[in-house]
């Protein structure tokens, strides 16, 4: 046999392995990019709800999901001591300290947009935003609710029930 027809065999049987392994490699990378997307669509939705469900989700995937980019990497670590640090807060250093945490998260989704291929300004991230009174009442609600539960919950305090007796109850047999 000579080269020519080695190296059409060797085309015949490289030809479809190479083919398969390059369409692997870009759906990998379609996955990839649609993951990071999917974590940035929920912070930018969610930007000014820290407390949904899906935006800790989204904050606790970032270190998976953008590991590839060790800025987002960073920036979320520096919003995640921030986090912490505003445990305890109360007064001027709880908002203060509230401030510093939007401030990073603006500049994280701007990083992660930016890693993306979008070009979204701080203050189109920070400025636009919607986010109803009535979501702000009922979270603010929300977690009043649980402070008043919590000594009875802990045994702290008692719960008072109290009939009023000008209620037609019918008396049970």
């Amino acid at each position: 046999m000579h080269i020519y027809e080695w190296l059409t065999i060797l085309a015949i049987l490289a030809g479809p392995v190479a083919a398969v392994l390059v369409q692997l490699f870009f759906e990998k990378r379609r996955e990839t990019r649609k993951r990071k997307l999917h974590i940035l669509d929920i912070l930018m939705a969610n930007r000014a709800r820290l407390l949904a469900l899906e935006t800790v989700q989204a904050l606790n995937q970032i270190e998976i999901v953008f590991y590839d980019t060790p800025s987002v990497r960073n920036k979320w670590k520096e919003l995640f001591s921030q986090f912490e640090r505003i445990r305890g807060l109360t007064g001027a250093d709880l908002e203060e300290s509230a401030r510093k945490r939007d401030d990073l998260l603006v500049e994280l989704i701007s990083l992660m947009a930016t890693s993306m291929g979008y070009d979204l300004s701080h203050t189109l991230i920070k400025g636009q935003r919607y986010n109803p009174q009535a979501f702000v009442d009922e979270e603010k609600y929300q977690m009043e609710t649980r402070k008043a539960f919590l000594p009875i919950l802990k045994g702290e305090r008692s719960l008072l029930v109290k009939l009023d007796e000008s209620d037609d109850i019918p008396p049970t047999i």
